[in-house]
């Protein structure tokens, strides 16, 4: 779990250039989890669909998007994927996510 909250933390502070080497070890991992829901571990990609998606940054959302849709999937659980499409747009940032 470190090793991917370093990486995540090199991709959020990359520039244009460096963050191609970053997103291509972060393809690494997604090819394991890949691997490991073929080998009928669903919750390895969810985990990581889950954190890659909570952690805010915009490079790797589709990443999060892919990994989530594989695993509810698998899980058949479709309706956890709407809800993740949907609110990717319109992620909030920062503490205040009071709507009123």
């Amino acid at each position: 779990m470190g090793h991917l909250i370093k990486l995540l933390h090199q991709i959020k502070e990359a520039d244009i250039i460096d963050i191609k080497v970053y997103l291509g070890k972060l393809e690494e991992v997604v090819r394991l989890a890949t691997i490991a829901a073929d080998e009928c571990d669903f919750g390895t990609p969810l985990e990581l669909g889950q954190d890659l998606f909570s952690c805010g940054i915009e490079a790797v959302q589709r990443i999060a998007l892919q990994m989530l849709a594989l695993a509810y999937n698998l899980l058949k659980r479709p309706e956890f994927l709407k809800i993740a499409e949907a609110h990717i747009p319109n992620r909030k940032k920062g503490c205040d996510l009071s709507v009123l």
